[in-house]
């Protein structure tokens, strides 16, 4: 790599660490790659899910990932689940890699940055090609990628975790709630819901942007919260064609940087520099 390749290369990600908000909503970022199942009787299915486990687990102990935790048994699993975990160690909830039926997918949350988030991705993509048993008569055929993020706001940051009150005033949607909603003596508590919409993408065939902000609870303490996931996804024929490994590698590559490339414009654009500004400030 030539010197100011790897200068610009390490200058992108010495301003993304700084970058960093201390008190950041992601909850979690994650990478989707599926491939075409077999139609069987039932339900679709991968015939080659109980060779492939053993061959990517081994795979993910030279990549360092030494834990694994199965979800599911491979028998259970239905199309597109995961039935096997893994983590670096037993004490590191991130970054993970993820197998299934017809599925690979990557994940990292909030200590995320996003080189390092493609790498890992590029480096279970390679692992899947590697270890996939198509010597068996069954081909790997790519069919869905998926990169998605998912963010959480709450009362802490926001003043409230009322729906409407984070699209009014904590989105550049400035969508406010019909005032009959505020009728006390007709109702009580803040409305909850869920708001989807999305857009066909120009530069990619198949390819879709899609965001849904919707109410919700944390799990562990039950508090009210707003979730906003927003996700770019390629189906055939936005999907690269697998012909040979390094080839697909770098076309993964290349639509990684596509999808985030709408993704991270849009948080943006979408939460307000003065809501952002707020996740700057270390909780106490």
């Amino acid at each position: 790599m030539p010197r100011s390749a790897k200068r610009s290369k390490n200058a992108r990600k010495k301003a993304a660490k700084n970058a960093r908000l201390p008190n950041a909503p992601l909850a979690e970022v994650v990478f989707e790659l599926r491939w075409a199942l077999a139609q069987g009787v039932a339900w679709q299915f991968d015939p080659l899910l109980m060779p492939l486990l053993p061959l990517f687990s081994k795979a993910m102990e030279e990549k360092k990932f030494f834990h694994a935790t199965d979800i599911l048994h491979p028998q259970q699993v239905g199309p597109y689940g995961v039935v096997r975990r893994f983590y670096k160690d037993q004490d590191s909830p991130y970054p993970i890699h993820q197998i299934g039926a017809g599925i690979y997918a990557a994940n990292d949350s909030i200590q995320y940055e996003w080189e390092a988030f493609r790498a890992h991705v590029l480096v279970g993509v390679k692992a899947l090609l590697e270890s996939y048993p198509t010597n068996l008569g069954y081909p790997l055929l790519p069919n869905y990628l998926e990169l998605r993020y998912i963010d959480i706001f709450d009362k802490a940051n926001l003043g409230s975790a009322s729906l409407f009150k984070f699209t009014e005033t904590g989105t550049s949607l400035r969508l406010k709630a019909p005032t009959f909603l505020d009728d006390r003596k007709k109702f009580w508590g803040d409305a909850t819901g869920n708001l989807l919409f999305q857009k066909d993408l120009r530069d990619r065939k198949g390819s879709v942007f899609i965001v849904n902000v919707a109410s919700g609870k944390r799990a562990e303490s039950n508090d009210n919260v707003i979730q906003v996931l927003s996700k770019v996804t390629s189906s055939t024929p936005g999907v690269p064609v697998l012909t040979n490994h390094r080839a697909f590698i770098k076309d993964v590559g290349n639509w990684l940087d596509f999808a985030h490339g709408i993704l991270s414009p849009f948080f943006k654009d979408f939460i307000p520099r003065e809501v952002i500004a707020k996740f700057k400030q270390v909780r106490k």
